[in-house]
């Protein structure tokens, strides 16, 4: 793929981006409001591939089990690996995440990708994509 393609070819869009964190204006509400009204809209099955940040092994069976998430569904969570595997580089971990993501999409021709990462804390984004 030449450079100039990447510019001209579609790769996707956001469909929602939360933080949860204690809000502490309006728009953090509104955008969990958003997330929320997402998410009743979509069933976390529909999610066709799921990358989430691992700062421990431990943490991602924690997140799975909270999600519903059970072990039919693993080959479809972090299927390149995770942080422990692929690195955890500090300040660019959730770009780092959301290139796999994105890139495997692609490669798997599927439609929904959610990204789950945390921080220090109790900070956590979550972003649900589409590919059209």
């Amino acid at each position: 793929m030449k450079y100039e393609n990447l510019l001209e070819e579609k790769r996707g869009h956001i469909c929602i981006v939360t933080i949860n964190h204690p809000p502490v204006n309006a728009w953090n509400l509104a955008t969990m409001e958003e997330f929320e009204s997402l998410v009743a809209e979509l069933e976390i099955e529909e999610m066709d591939l799921i990358e989430i940040q691992e700062a421990f092994a431990a943490q991602v069976l924690a997140d799975l089990k909270e999600m519903g998430i059970g072990q039919r569904d693993y080959d479809k969570v972090n299927v390149n690996g995770s942080g422990i595997s692929l690195g955890h580089p500090i300040a660019c971990t959730g770009t780092r995440v959301l290139v796999t993501l994105i890139h495997e999409m692609k490669k798997r021709n599927v439609r929904y990708g959610l990204e789950c990462i945390c921080g220090g804390g109790g900070l956590g984004v979550a972003a649900i994509f589409e590919r059209r």
